[in-house]
């Protein structure tokens, strides 16, 4: 007995999905602008801010270790600082490569209740009355176009800078101050 078993196209593998280029790893921005960040059972969650700004205490000269302040003149500000060395700016961040912020998030404020992130409606918050914030997510663009982002505290004294994004967590101390 034979069986004729009629010939198939070969199935062709489908190309990837077009990669959304505003998606960024590790983090979910909900429809009412909402920002939710990290692991399941330690979810923040962050507020837009209406203007992207990064708040005065984090603006500055910072560094992994406190002899590279010598090597890192704060004139140079248009320059690309040494290795180990980061300047924030209000608008910037500019270590190994320049980068722009283009969004700024920051924690939830406590006044926040949970009908108001079920509400639907738009959360964005003044910038001007986060200009002195200890703490923000912010969202910038890397040389290439693509977003990444970067979860920056301070201390309350403004010495320590802690820097957290998907390639781990950083401190550095400020230059100057």
């Amino acid at each position: 007995m034979t069986v004729i078993v009629p010939s198939a196209a070969p199935l062709k593998p489908q190309p990837p999905a077009p990669r959304d280029p505003n998606a960024i790893q590790g983090i979910r921005i909900e429809g009412n602008g909402a920002l939710i960040t990290g692991p399941l059972g330690s979810r923040r969650v962050y507020i837009p801010l209406d203007k992207p700004i990064v708040p005065k205490p984090i603006v500055g000269l910072w560094v992994g270790k406190q002899d590279l302040c010598a090597s890192a003149p704060a004139e140079a500000e248009d320059a690309l600082p040494p290795d180990g060395v980061l300047r924030i700016t209000d608008t910037e961040m500019l270590g190994r490569m320049r980068m722009a912020v283009v969004k700024t998030f920051v924690p939830l404020p406590s006044s926040f209740t949970l009908e108001m992130l079920q509400s639907g409606r738009q959360l964005v918050l003044p910038a001007r009355r986060y200009r002195q914030a200890e703490k923000v997510l912010v969202i910038h663009t890397l040389p290439d176009g693509r977003r990444d982002y970067a979860e920056i505290g301070v201390s309350p004294d403004s010495r320590v800078l802690e820097l957290q994004g998907r390639n781990g967590r950083e401190t550095a101390v400020r230059c100057g101050k």
